[in-house]
């Protein structure tokens, strides 16, 4: 019992930590909704002691995501706003390392918890989005992009757009194509299935509360940062940095330029000059992100000479 702690209170959250914890051991995919009631009641009066003991077991053992997932449909949506306190709290806990011994790869409670926001707020799209993706912004002013795992696993999950691997002789000709086209390639390997929802929500989530330009600046200039001013001295660490500000660069503003109108993608964004010389973001960083706006201003110039 620490000092100070009133006993009856350290007594009812041990009490309510224990049962969670053996409804954890219960879950599997074909009890959810048997036990999503049941998570629905005790969340009703200690969510924050629930949640935080549901995603310390989720962090240890990943296979508990989908079944987690899925028996929250009962639960209230002051708890889903607890939720996302303790979700916050545990990605942004100092106390945890977020690389592995070797120094290379994400620790395995970050893609777990990683894995668990997507598919989260994928299947619950109405919860609070915008305090994650505040969260995200900020670790990326400090310079951090580790974080970026989270961004990347959201517009997977909620957008269906994700960064293609592996793929054979004719899925690689089939994204040379146009969007249809494109469309049929994700549709095969599964990546956007029920995403209209989710994927609307996360739009509304960036577009209304200013986020587009700053997460983009951002992404770019730590591509170059992590590279020339990052205190790693690992190389293979250097380009999983690189890579992942890269793809996720990529992913965003494939999920901007798809879902958003090139004129109000035009209006988010300051000019190719500006980027370059007030933001400095690289020349080919900068033409990439306002590519779809040239294209559409392009085709503007084209259609007014011809009439």
């Amino acid at each position: 019992l620490k000092e100070g702690a009133v006993p009856e209170l350290a007594l009812a959250r041990a009490t309510t930590v224990d049962e969670t914890k053996r409804m954890m051991r219960r879950l599997s995919k074909e009890n959810t909704k048997q036990y999503g009631r049941h998570l629905g009641k005790i969340t009703h009066s200690n969510p924050s002691v629930v949640f935080d003991t549901i995603l310390s077991q989720i962090q240890a053992y990943d296979n508990l995501i989908v079944p987690v997932v899925d028996m929250m449909k009962y639960i209230t949506p002051l708890s889903f706003d607890l939720l996302t306190f303790m979700l916050l709290s545990h990605l942004a806990s100092p106390s945890k390392t977020r690389l592995k011994e070797d120094g290379l790869n994400v620790s395995i409670w970050m893609q777990s918890l990683s894995s668990f926001c997507g598919n989260l707020y994928k299947k619950y799209p109405n919860i609070e989005l915008v305090g994650l993706l505040q969260y995200i912004t900020n670790t990326l002013k400090s310079g951090m992009s580790l974080q970026l795992i989270v961004l990347r696993d959201l517009v997977t999950k909620m957008a269906g757009i994700d960064t293609l691997e592996d793929l054979s002789a004719d899925q690689l000709q089939a994204q040379a194509g146009g969007e249809t086209l494109r469309t049929c390639v994700t549709d095969l390997l599964g990546l956007a299935k029920n995403t209209k929802r989710s994927s609307s929500r996360l739009k509304d989530a960036l577009l209304k509360n200013g986020l587009v330009a700053p997460l983009i600046l951002l992404i770019a200039q730590q591509r170059s940062a992590c590279v020339f001013q990052g205190t790693s001295q690992h190389l293979k660490q250097l380009g999983e940095l690189y890579d992942r500000c890269q793809e996720t660069l990529e992913q965003l503003k494939e999920f901007l330029t798809s879902t958003v109108p090139p004129q109000e993608y035009a209006t988010l964004l300051p000019t190719v000059g500006e980027l370059c010389s007030e933001y400095n973001l690289e020349p080919e960083v900068a033409f990439f992100v306002a590519r779809p706006i040239l294209n559409h201003q392009e085709g503007l110039s084209t259609g007014g000479d011809a009439k």
